[in-house]
């Protein structure tokens, strides 16, 4: 956990003020100061980011954090990332290792050769001690933070935080830190009873510790702080398991409930004030009793301060003093007693390194000092340097510097810098100091060296280092107490951050001595280059374009200029180049007949590779079946070699001609940096190497009309239609679509619908409605996707005993297959009169889209399905549609009813026919009732049930033979 007291709403947004930090969690000032300093010169934008961190530490009590973000910059630009002491594992830019690098207290990312954005995944690893940490995190808008581990965790700062099982996920604003803190298991300590028994030589003391705790459940507890020597942890007489997590020992404890611990730690009294001490970790206990026994007869303090009960046995000579109090709670306690003892003389030991670095320039000598301290004994709040009476100090850098000042000489004390600290510092600190004097450009001039010297140091070494400017420099030095060395003496950090290689450099251990130099003209070698370039040429409609990367190998010597030549119809659209300060046109004589030149002027002469990019593009001044490419040349140089790719638009077909100086090979053996150019949709067509210069390569091109392909495609339609009792009726329709170039998928939806829902990919969207009426659902490009609609209509008149229900389906302006319709209605209703432009099929035969409905509303009862289908529907086509008639079938008991009324009617019309021997009126009506109401109790009765018509015809038959045989008797 880190130390000092830093309240983390600092680091977050004014909405976030109000809310107070996680408890337990802290942030030094200067680690604060190194989190929020800004970036200078990084020229990078940052997208929101995620961060998963795992807050269960591991046995060193260190947690591994991993953020993931996007970065846009251009190439080799480096893009500060995290301060430079987190602990990086792993740190990926677009899936592959990159190139990171540590300078100025910052982790750096270098973006790679041809890229302007990609994704940054980053693991690294904080301390993480119980109870709370502090997270560094990239300067990025906003986080996703998820917290594994640690149920109970509190997210600082933080706009809202989620839970679910173990993890906790946060929205945390722009920051340069996240606070991460949680609440320990149940355990709470109810009373201590600490014994103290200092031994016979006053050297240490022994600690025994009766502590009375109550817990939840099993945890590990603190009981003291790592620093002291713990020697025996028992419960009940048994011994405990301990570990040592965050600097503390813990102990484990399998029990539930009130448990008592017995602890036994050596100490070392502390004689660094004087007088004798002991520091007593007696954490927060609401109930402390304190014994403290020492040989002789002393006075004893405690602080804080509570009433003491002093008591001194022993005969003279052989006195023991025993003290007794109830402490107050306190984290710790501390108990100084007197002793005849004289306080040990306090010494501070510093050990100095300085590295000074001077340099040249237009008539100013500037010298860069960094001064690096180990304080090995005590510690210092004020540092004293010696500085040269002929420089003038301009600027004095270093952590938690108050003020700094000159002093002129007095006396025997020479000139020097003094520097106010903040705090008293121990340990490892480091100083830097600029320091700048006048130097005349004529040759021969004394230059002044401005030594620097830090005071009060009993061991000092350091190195001076000398680098000369373009024209100017440093005459062969005369020197004294120095020793010749290379620029290797210097620190790796310092050696980067040079402009100019060293050229001369001296060490010394001690006191240094004296440097003397003039000024003296430097020599100039011949300018030896070479140039490597790698293209990638576009062929469009009417011109072609050229991307170019020239990598200019500087030999010998140094070039503040590069002079480019190009076909002279060729006009330059752009050029990235390092310190580029101006460009252009220009006449020059080496330049050839038929080119023309292009000037790069640098703001200061370089050398090494220079790497330029060049956009450019050739117009064709008359338009033939060939075209010549342009080709880009480094004027001067020795060798020039490279490869190119040729790409073309659409529609233009390249077939290569005659060349010279080139050989062809396969695209893949192109440098990557030309075929991550190659646009999206395009292929290399051709690729070639050149050895040197000047190539040509005739390109015949030759124009085709594009044909107008398919953007958006429905490969799988579904629509399930229900028709309810009550006359509503629901459709959900759901679409495969394979969309390239298209924004929205349009649905022109029937008259008097009603839209319930609209999704895409199970997601809720906000569809619109253009201009003509139609819903437009926004649909991802290049991708499939899946497009849920549902929608509610009603049938006119709603359901009666008999009517017609009309549905269609909604044109959509993509080109439908495997179109499906599934129709469920009520199997109440009688259908008949089926009119539709869609084949029918078995209902079973339906194959389900698979995509759970977004809502739905289920038929109640009994339903019949109707499936109808359509391999391929064009867009022009009509609408879908389906229109039938239907009827509403009666309840059972009346075709009972009208079932036994046939057979009355039919029984008795045929018995009276037969008894009167003709076909009256009375008879021939009741054979009529009894016809129709048969006719209306098979329709009712469908299908038909042949039993039930032989019942029928048997009753007909009965009732006629006993009215003949009645009749035949009566006669």
């Amino acid at each position: 956990m880190l130390r000092t007291l830093l309240l983390a709403l600092l680091c977050v947004p004014p909405a976030l003020a109000e809310a107070p930090p996680p408890e337990g969690v802290r942030l030094s000032l200067a680690r604060y100061e190194s989190l929020m300093r800004p970036a200078e010169g990084a020229d990078a934008s940052y997208g929101r980011g995620s961060a998963t961190i795992q807050a269960v530490a591991d046995a060193q009590g260190v947690a591994t954090v991993t953020v993931s973000f996007e970065v846009r910059a251009a190439s080799g630009t480096r893009v500060p990332l995290l301060p430079a002491e987190v602990t990086l594992e792993a740190g990926r830019w677009n899936g592959s290792d990159s190139q990171f690098i540590r300078r100025d207290g910052r982790l750096y990312l270098v973006v790679p050769d041809g890229y302007s954005s990609g994704t940054v995944v980053l693991t690294y690893r904080v301390p993480a001690p119980d109870g709370g940490f502090v997270v560094p995190l990239p300067p990025c808008p906003g986080f996703q933070v998820v917290v594994n581990g640690a149920p109970e965790a509190t997210v600082f700062p933080s706009s809202g935080t989620t839970r679910a099982g173990d993890q906790v996920i946060a929205n945390v604003p722009g920051a340069a830190a996240v606070a991460i803190a949680w609440r320990p298991a149940g355990v709470s300590v109810h009373r201590a009873d600490r014994k103290i028994v200092v031994s016979a030589d006053g050297e240490r003391a022994t600690l025994s510790s009766r502590l009375e705790v109550e817990l939840d459940a099993p945890a590990w507890i603190r009981v003291q702080p790592a620093s002291l020597a713990l020697t025996k942890v028992t419960s009940r007489g048994d011994a405990l398991v301990t570990r040592v997590v965050g600097g503390w020992y813990e102990v484990r404890i399998d029990a539930r409930g009130a448990q008592v611990l017995e602890l036994e730690t050596d100490m070392a009294v502390d004689r660094s004030d004087g007088q004798p001490r002991l520091v007593v970790p007696t954490a927060e206990v609401p109930i402390t009793r304190l014994d403290f026994t020492v040989p002789g007869k002393r006075s004893v303090e405690v602080a804080p301060n509570v009433p003491l009960t002093l008591e001194v046995t022993g005969a003279e000579g052989t006195e023991t003093t025993a003290v007794s109090a109830s402490l107050v709670p306190s984290a710790e306690t501390t108990i100084t007693w007197t002793e005849s003892r004289p306080a040990p003389e306090q010494l501070t030991r510093i050990s100095t390194e300085t590295f000074q670095v001077l340099r040249l320039g237009e008539g100013v000598l500037r010298s860069t000092v960094t001064v690096r301290y180990q304080i090995l004994r005590g510690s210092v709040k004020e540092l004293a340097l010696q500085i040269p009476d002929d420089a003038v100090l301009y600027r004095v850098t270093g952590e938690q510097i108050e003020d700094w000042r000159t002093f002129a000489p007095e006396g025997d004390a020479p000139r020097q810098v003094r520097v106010a600290l903040g705090e008293e510092r121990e340990g490892d600190y480091t100083l830097v100091l600029e320091l700048e004097a006048v130097v005349a450009q004529k040759e021969g001039t004394p230059i002044p060296t401005p030594i620097v010297r830090p005071l009060g140091s009993f061991r000092e070494s350091g190195v001076v280092a000398l680098v000369d400017a373009d024209k100017v420099g440093f005459s062969p030095a005369d020197q004294t107490g120095f020793t010749a060395v290379g620029q290797d003496a210097l620190p790796a950090d310092l050696r980067q951050a040079l402009e100019r290689p060293v050229n001369q450099a001296f060490s010394h251990i001690g006191q240094p001595g004296t440097v003397k130099c003039t000024v003296a003209p430097v020599k100039t070698k011949e300018l030896l280059v070479d140039a490597r370039t790698n293209a990638l040429y576009s062929v469009k409609e009417g011109a072609v374009t050229a991307a170019a990367t020239i990598q200019i190998d500087v030999k010998s010597g140094r070039s503040e200029r590069v002079l480019l030549s190009f076909p002279e119809e060729v006009t330059v659209l752009g050029v990235i180049a390092p310190s580029l300060a101006k460009k252009g046109d220009v006449q020059d004589p080496a330049i050839p007949k038929g080119r023309k030149g292009y000037e790069l002027r640098f703001a200061q002469a370089l050398e090494g590779t220079i790497e330029v990019h060049v956009d450019f593009e050739l117009v064709p001044k008359a338009k033939g079946p060939a075209t010549r490419l342009p080709d880009v040349r480094v004027v001067g140089a020795e060798l020039e070699e490279g490869s190119f790719g040729v790409v073309a638009e659409t529609g233009i077909e390249v077939t290569p001609g005659a060349t010279t100086a080139l050989r062809r090979v396969d695209a893949t053996t192109l440098p990557v940096a030309v075929r991550r150019r190659v646009p999206d949709g395009s292929d290399l067509l051709h690729a070639y190497t050149f050895a040197h210069a000047p190539w040509s390569l005739e390109l015949g091109v030759q124009r085709h009309e594009t044909v107008d392909a398919v953007t958006l495609a429905v490969s799988g339609a579904w629509f399930e239609t229900t028709v309810h009792e009550d006359g509503q009726v629901v459709t959900r329709a759901v679409f495969a679509v394979r969309n390239d170039e298209r924004q929205f998928l349009r649905l022109v939806m029937p008259a008097d619908v009603k839209v319930w829902s609209v999704a895409v990919d199970g997601q809720s969207v906000k569809a619109v409605s253009d201009t003509g009426g139609a819903l437009a659902v926004p649909v991802p490009r290049r991708r499939a996707s899946t497009v849920e609609v549902i929608w509610q209509t009603g049938v006119d008149g709603g359901i009666g005993l008999m009517g017609s229900v009309a549905l269609t389906l909604p044109t959509v302006d993509a080109l439908l297959t495997d179109l499906q319709w599934q129709v469920s209605s009520p199997a109440s209703l009688e259908t008949y009169g089926l009119e539709t432009g869609l084949a029918q099929a078995d209902a079973l035969a339906y194959r389900a889209p698979g995509v759970a409905p977004a809502m739905s509303l289920p038929p109640t009862g009994d339903i019949r399905t109707l499936l109808l289908t359509r391999s391929v529907l064009d867009p022009a086509e009509a609408a879908p549609s389906l229109a039938f008639r239907f009827v509403t079938r009666p309840p059972p008991a009346l075709g009972g009813g009208l079932t036994a009324l046939a057979v009355l009617a039919l029984g008795a019309g045929a018995f009276i026919a037969a008894r009167r021997r003709r076909l009256g009126k009375g008879a021939l009506a009741l054979l009529m009732v009894g016809a129709l109401a048969a006719v209306a109790a098979l329709v009712l009765a469908q299908p038909v049930e042949p039993g039930a018509v032989v019942g029928c015809v048997f009753v007909v038959v009965v009732a006629g033979a006993v009215g003949w045989t009645l009749s035949r008797r009566a006669g």
